[in-house]
């Protein structure tokens, strides 16, 4: 049995209806990638303050993200989840910004639908 409030994880629940028409395309601690027909799902979770080489941990995560998003191209793509962004310097939220506008303007003019919300 589980006590106090567990950590670590993400996951991405899918209709049953949905079901034969999805794959499961990658799964780790930190984010999962899913296909439901021609949409790419991405659930991240990225480190929050006070984890160590956190700035390290975004880079690669990120640079997965974009691995699978590449190739998997063919696809409109959704990535959500907890970017945990919250820094006094910014340094975090800007560069997670960044990619984010880069990856958006990366993609062909009829696919630039994108919605990045600012920290509540």
């Amino acid at each position: 049995m589980l006590r106090g409030r567990p950590y670590g994880g993400v996951m991405i629940l899918i209709n049953k209806n949905l079901c034969k028409n999805t794959t499961t395309i990658f799964c780790e601690e930190r984010f999962v990638v899913v296909k439901i027909l021609n949409y790419l799902l991405i659930n991240i979770h990225f480190p929050c303050s006070g984890s160590t080489d956190r700035l390290c941990i975004y880079e690669n995560l990120l640079s997965d993200i974009e691995m699978w998003r590449d190739r998997y191209s063919d696809c409109k793509c959704v990535i959500a989840g907890d970017f945990n962004c919250v820094d006094p310097q910014l340094l975090l939220r800007n560069f997670v910004a960044q990619w984010a506008y880069g990856l958006i303007f990366s993609l062909s003019p009829s696919s630039r639908v994108a919605h990045v919300l600012p920290e509540l």
